[in-house]
C-alpha cells in the first residue's frame, strides 16, 4: 500500500478487474471445449484437442494481458498528460453573493 503522497505502485493502477474477466471467460470457454473434446473425441485424438485448446487459451491469456496492460498505459499517459497541463477555472461566485448584486 502506498502512502497518499507516494507515487502509484507498479501493479497499483493495473485494471485487474478487466483481466480477471478476461481469464474467468477464458478459464469458461476451456473447460466447456475440453470436457467436449473429451466426451465426442476418440481418446487418441482427444488428447491432442486438449492440448491444441490449452494452447490457444494460454495464447488468449497472454493477449488478453497485454490489451489490459497497453489500456492501463494509455490511461496513465491521458492522466500524466492532464496533470502537466493545468486548467485555470474561473473562481466560483457563492450564492449569497451573486443573487445580492442581481438586484
Amino acid at each position: 500500500m502506498s502512502r497518499h503522497g507516494d507515487p502509484p505502485g507498479l501493479f497499483d493502477e493495473i485494471a485487474w478487474e478487466r483481466f480477471l474477466r478476461i481469464v474467468v471467460v477464458i478459464a469458461f470457454a476451456t473447460t466447456t471445449f475440453a470436457f467436449t473434446a473429451a466426451e465426442v473425441l476418440p481418446p487418441s485424438l482427444s488428447t491432442i484437442a486438449i492440448g491444441a485448446i490449452g494452447s490457444v487459451a494460454l495464447v488468449t491469456a497472454i493477449i488478453g494481458f497485454l490489451i489490459g496492460a497497453a489500456s492501463t498505459l494509455d490511461h496513465a499517459e491521458a492522466r500524466a498528460s492532464a496533470a502537466s497541463t493545468p486548467t485555470t477555472e474561473p473562481p466560483e461566485e457563492q450564492d449569497g453573493d451573486s443573487a445580492s448584486e442581481s438586484t
